[in-house]
């Protein structure tokens, strides 16, 4: 048996608004359980297949744990959600599972597993999960940054930003930030120092730090010949910004209205 995502099956998972906006709480389960897995590894669930009270989501678990491979797990899950012939509430929490358990074992983002869940909730369905507190993303931030040791050295191809850096200010730093793709930081903080890492988070909004340490995630490895690309990207932008007068140039002290705004205490 396999399920077909078709207008008859579309049918089949309408319920009531009040009961879809309860199965985002399994969206939020998900999305954390990917999380966890993709921080520590697939064996970190071992713990969850104990504790949730979902059968489907439990036994989805124990197969990946299990190492059974992904299209047996999907053949398995598939035959539970078929065999029962249910609809509504439940058919929509099953294949939530279904599709979740999928990416968590294929190692998929967990921002796209998000995405590719919110989508069974239609238009309103990220507008719905925005309104809800998802621990699972800020952990993976709080991982990302007690890996970040502040006396790491940069790499030579990169020195010269991260020094650059060390002398902005934090208003500074954030008017360069504004200007930057995520991209290019993202190649460009890989080779930068530890300290120099530290200043570009602490700078950048709680979602902008998210989607930064997402896109690094998702990033190989970074040549040297890349790094300098970035780094002349970067080195151009804060150029810019001193020849507009946005930030001082390189090496000039800050003012005393400088020095207060950046210690208000």
């Amino acid at each position: 048996m396999v399920v077909i995502y078709d207008w008859s099956f579309a049918e089949r998972l309408q319920c009531p608004r009040a009961e879809r906006e309860a199965c985002l709480g399994l969206v939020s389960d998900l999305v954390d359980l990917a999380a966890k897995a993709r921080r520590l590894g697939l064996l970190s669930l071992v713990d969850t297949i104990e504790g949730d009270q979902h059968f489907l989501l439990r036994k989805g678990l124990q197969l990946i744990v299990d190492g059974v491979k992904p299209d047996a797990v999907r053949r398995i899950l598939e035959n539970y959600i078929l065999s029962d012939n249910c609809r509504g509430r439940e058919l929509l929490a099953r294949c939530l599972i279904l599709e979740g358990i999928a990416g968590i074992q294929s190692g998929v983002n967990p921002k796209n597993i998000r995405e590719m869940l919110l989508s069974f909730f239609g238009a309103d369905g990220p507008a719905l999960f925005a309104d809800r507190p998802s621990s699972g993303v800020e952990e993976d931030l709080e991982y990302t940054f007690q890996k970040i040791d502040p006396s790491d050295a940069p790499q030579p191809a990169i020195a010269s930003l991260s020094a650059t850096l060390q002398d902005l200010s934090d208003r500074e730093i954030q008017e360069c930030l504004k200007e930057v793709s995520t991209r290019d930081l993202a190649k460009a903080v890989q080779g930068m120092s530890g300290s120099a890492q530290m200043r570009i988070f602490k700078n950048l909004s709680k979602r902008g730090a998210t989607y930064l340490q997402e896109t690094l995630s998702d990033m190989a490895p970074v040549e040297s010949s890349e790094l300098l690309a970035a780094q002349d990207k970067i080195q151009s932008i804060i150029a810019d910004l001193e020849s507009r007068g946005a930030i001082r140039e390189t090496g000039e002290a800050l003012t005393p209205s400088q020095v207060q705004s950046e210690n208000p205490g």
